[in-house]
Order: structure tokens, then sequence, then C-alpha cells
């Protein structure tokens, strides 16, 4: 990808170095710590599961590790990436896809394959529910289901994994077990809901809905799935409220509120998402209680407080939230507990501990964070260079690609002219000094469209300005620029999109990708844990340069398959952002084929012609 710019700019003495703007964040997705989901930490109703970077699972605490039962760390497996913590027992999914269920903790039952990432409700000595994900989007749920909490249409339970949908992208699910207890047929259960998230960012609920946790307006049960709201990128299931993030890094809560759970300062419930603060990245949920990360590494809690669970130090509800600590990269709630992990990969836990789900050897609750281990930092939140996709959080429908080597950054805008057609320019140069780089712009045309045979005698490369990036930190910064004789600046962020509970990628294939015959055009890829990003730059029929995104590629095994997007209606960087004639259409699919960690195949499919390419990682 990158080739294509720099053999486009190798007559003005320019070399290296891109930028390519990731536009639609509002179709790019970030789904972290959602409460009980399928991740790398995980505490339940009275025991913690973590897997340290060796894939080896460690379990403390009580609950269903009964006979196993221990205050420390204890190692009870290997091989496996994402867990999920329940009432009834863990969950753990391996490195192979092949999930299994610890129901005798030292011998795991495998339930199946192909899953990237599962739930598991937190009914307390209840057969709970579970939903769980696969790797082609497919949603399947099993367990108890008297509420319609498993999102088929009944009320009947099945031991089996049964297919709801598909389009999935992340799911909580969570069992109420301190209200509501319901006797049918002489056997007790709890209500349970299942809060989940589409590809294209809606938002779905069903199961129990009595205080309103699904955020529709109502209070009424539903046994299908249905649709909340859209533009989310991340849940978390309390007890009877709910977490969410927005990809501008708002927070949204709704539900239950008897404990300030909503962190709206009140104590009232809302059957409605409510805003409730900005600049977030990460969420979870306990009973009636919350924590969140924001984007400076700042833990925050609000809500319920009997057992410390706030880690603020005292024992009394807040209802707002507030910080309890820094340097935070990771996090998971229990019931009435909390794990988390700093960057330095120090494991740290408080709140409630009668069994030993602390993990620092006592019975003994701790009203602030308390380190217990070492050595558990598997997947690094913070990045090493400033290699991604920024955008401007207020202006959905733009953004910038960047990649970095070394000290060379290379940019691509992606934009629109002044009719709101697609447009991009790239920044080729632009060495990186302490903070910040400068580079000229370059506008390119007279390429020929992906669905014909690769021309570029037509190509012309023209200088369209100069820009500058400004890095306040890894995830914050500014482009200044002067663009077709227009000066202006752009508050840019980095885009979290890639879901913290999925199974990591063996390889990280973000960079510049090419075909290294056809210089002129490129792919900018974006990875972010195992979700891929695609911006495309090309030309259509007339030789114009225009874009599209694959807005969520899932990895699995060596490539990823994802729909392929047209965004018009845009204004240009350059003019005060309006988005209200953005029109967002699919024009097809694209697929990533890698044979290794620097070759591969695209093959796609744009306006029904389709095609396929070469592709190789830019070096420069």
């Amino acid at each position: 990808m990158i080739k294509p710019i720099i053999g486009m700019i190798t007559k003005f003495g320019k070399t290296r170095a891109w930028l390519v703007f990731s536009i639609c964040a509002s179709l790019s997705t970030n789904i972290v710590n959602a409460g009980g989901m399928a991740q790398r930490i995980a505490a339940g109703t009275n025991y913690t599961i973590a897997i340290k970077p060796d894939n080896s699972v460690w379990a403390w605490g009580g609950g269903p590790l009964k006979n196993y039962s221990n205050a420390f760390p204890k190692e009870i497996g290997t091989g496996y990436i994402a867990i999920s913590a329940g009432g009834e027992y863990p969950f753990g999914i391996k490195s192979d896809n092949s999930l299994w269920a610890f129901n005798n903790i030292l011998n795991p039952v495998q339930i199946g394959t192909g899953y990237m990432t599962i739930s598991a409700g937190s009914g307390r000595s209840i057969i709970n529910h579970n939903v769980a994900i696969k790797s082609d989007g497919s949603l399947w749920a099993w367990g108890d289901n008297l509420s319609g909490e498993l999102g088929d249409g009944t009320t009947t339970s099945t031991a089996t994994p049964k297919q709801i949908g598909e389009g999935y992208i992340a799911i909580a699910a969570r069992d109420n077990d301190t209200s509501d207890l319901i006797t049918i047929g002489g056997r007790s259960f709890w209500p349970g809901h299942t809060i989940a998230l589409k590809s294209d960012h809606s938002l779905w609920a069903w199961g129990s809905n009595k205080y309103g946790q699904f955020g529709d307006g109502t209070t009424s049960d539903s046994l299908v799935p249905k649709q909340i709201g859209t533009g989310y990128i991340a849940i978390a299931a309390g007890n009877n409220h709910t977490l969410a993030l927005k990809s501008n890094g708002s927070l949204w809560s709704w539900g239950e509120n008897g404990f300030g759970q909503l962190g709206d300062g009140t104590n009232t419930a809302s059957l409605v998402p409510k805003e409730i603060g900005s600049g977030y990245i990460a969420i979870a949920a306990g009973n009636h209680h919350s924590i969140a990360l924001k984007s400076d590494g700042s833990l925050m809690s609000w809500g319920s407080n009997f057992h410390g669970e706030l880690g603020n130090g005292a024992t009394f509800a807040n209802s707002r939230p507030a910080q309890i600590g820094t340097d935070y990269v990771e996090i998971a709630a229990g019931d009435y507990h909390n794990i988390a992990i700093k960057s330095d990969g120090s494991l740290w836990a408080w709140g409630k501990n009668e069994s030993g789900q602390l993990g620092d050897g006592t019975k003994t609750n701790s009203l602030i964070p308390k380190q217990i281990s070492t050595g558990y930092s598997v997947i690094p939140t913070t990045p090493t260079s400033y290699s991604d996709l920024w955008w401007n959080p207020n202006e959905s429908g733009w953004g910038m690609s960047i990649t970095q080597h070394n000290s060379m950054i290379f940019a691509a805008l992606y934009t629109y002219d002044q009719v709101g057609q697609p447009a991009w320019y790239v920044m080729s140069s632009c060495p990186v000094s302490v903070n910040n780089c400068t580079g000229d712009i370059y506008k390119v045309s007279g390429g020929t469209s992906p669905t014909v045979p690769w021309n570029g005698a037509g190509k012309v490369v023209s200088s369209a300005g100069t820009g500058t990036l400004k890095f306040a930190d890894l995830n914050n910064g500014t482009f200044s620029y002067i663009l077709n004789g227009i000066s202006g600046s752009k508050a840019i962020t980095r885009q979290l999109f890639g879901p913290v509970t999925t199974t990591p990628s063996v390889v990280d294939y973000t960079d510049l990708w090419w075909n290294p015959n056809e210089s002129g055009w490129g792919i900018a890829l974006s990875q972010q844990y195992s979700m891929i990003f695609a911006a495309w730059y090309t030309y259509d029929a007339t030789g114009k340069a225009i874009w599209y995104v694959a807005s969520s590629c899932p990895v699995v095994g060596s490539g990823c398959t994802g729909d392929l997007y047209q965004v018009t209606g845009g204004t240009p960087v350059t003019s005060m952002w309006d988005d209200s004639n953005k029109i967002v259409t699919k024009v097809g699919s694209v697929t990533f084929a890698f044979t290794d960690a620097s070759n591969g195949t695209m093959t796609y499919s744009v306006n029904g012609v389709e095609g396929n390419r070469v592709i190789t990682r830019q070096g420069f």
C-alpha cells in the first residue's frame, strides 16, 4: 500500500511514510471488557480467573472452584486465549478456537469449536445462561431460558448451544442473583437478560427487562433480540443495569439505580440510555456498581460499596464516577469485587474477599486496589507508535490512517471534495521529531479502477500543500494543514475499534499494503487485537481518487472477510464539518488471505464486479 504512494512520489525526491484517513468511525468497533465477556481476566461471583502471557490459566477464590478453593492464584490449565467467569463455572477458549467449560475445574469439557468470545451469566447456585459468538459472527446460546434470555423465542431451556442470529461482535449475559427469585415446578431461578452488539453497532437486548435494563423505554420482557439503538461500540451488563460506550468515548447507562450504579448523580432508575461522561475506553459492571477506564489510564468507579468494591477506601455508595487510580489497561468486575491490570503487567484486586477471590492469601476485604501479582500483561493496550486509525470524534465520516516505521510516518487522508464525493491525499514523508512531524501533501489522479486491469500511464501526482501532525500523547493529537491554499487544523484521536474480548491474532497486519506491480493505489490495514479496519484508496472509472472501507474484518486464522463500504455526502476537511447529507453505502465485500506476515491476496467484489490482487507489506 505504501509503495504505490512512494512510487508516485519518487520524482519529488520523497520517500516513505503515508497517512491514510480512517473514515467512518461510526462503522468501526471497540468491544471492551463488557461485564463477564470472554477476555484475559474475569471476575465471577466469588472467584477470579486470569490468563498469563504463556496462555496458562490461573484461578483463585471459592464458588465453582469448590474443593479447589484457594486464596492464591493457582494454575488450572494451559493453551487458553480468552475466558469468562459466570456464577456456575468459568469458560475458556483455546488458541484453536475450541470452547471449554470448567464445570470440573481440573477437567474442563469441550463444548464446541470456532468460537471467538463468550459471556457466562452470573446466577449464584442456579443454572445460568450463556451466550457465545463464533468467528463467523453467528450467535449461540444455552442454559436457563425461563425469562427468554436465550433469545430463541421460547422459554425452553437447552443444555447445548443453539444458534440465535448472525452478525454479532459482542455479548454480555447476566442472571439476576440478588432479587426476584422465582420458583416454577419446584425449581428456583433468577430472571436473566442478554445485551449484544452487531457489526453495524446496533444494540440488541432480550430476556428480563423488569428494571429497564434494555434501555428501550419500557419494562417489557422480550423472548427475541430487540433493537435498542445504534452507534455503540462496547457493552457491560450489571445485575439490572447496563453500561455502553459510543465511538466518541461517551459513556451511557440505564436501568436500575438504587445505589447510584448509573453514575448520573441520582438514585433514580432510567428506562432509556443516559449520557454520564466522555473519554472512556473500557467498562465493566458488577451487581450494583460500575467501573470504567479513561483513555489516559485513569480508573473510575461508582455505585454500591458495601464491601469496598469502589476501591476508594470507604464503604459508602457513590452516584458519580470518581477516580481511584491511574495507569490501568484492563478491568473486570465480579459481583462485589474487581480485578485490573496496570501497564507494567501487575495485577490488582479490591472489594469483597470472603472466599479468597482477591488472591492475596487472606479472606479480608480490601477497600483499595491491592497488588496481587505480576506478569499479567498479555495484550498491550498502550501503543508503541502512532500507527493506527485517527479521526475527529465530533466529525464521524472522514479520517486518517497513520503508519509509522521507526522515525518515519506515512499518512493518507480520507475526506471529500467540494461536492461531497470521496477524495484522498497522502503525506508520503513525515519524519518524526520528538512528538511531531511535518511533510508535503500530495494529490494523485489518473489511476484505473480496481474493476479493470491496472494502467498507471495516466497517473498524475501533484502537490496539494503541507501538513503537520503534533501528538499530545499516544492517543491524542492535532493535524494542521495548508491544503489547496486553505489553512486549518483538526483535533484527532486514535480510534479504538478492536474488541479486546476476542482472540488476539498471532500476526499483526497493521501496515501499508499494495500490489508491487501497480504503483498508485494501496490498502491501509489497521489491526487491533483480532479485528482489522481496512481503508482502500483507489480510483473510479474516470481516474478520480476515491476510497472504500471495510470497517469490521474479524481475523480468523490467517485472514479476514468484511463488508466493503463507500461514503459520500461529507464535507472537505478544509470546511466546517456537516454530515447531514452523509450516506454510507455497502458496495461489496473484501477478503484478505495472508500467506505469511508480509504477503497475501485481496479478493473483492465492488458493485457486482469481482477481482483480486496480490498485496505485499510495504517497508519504508
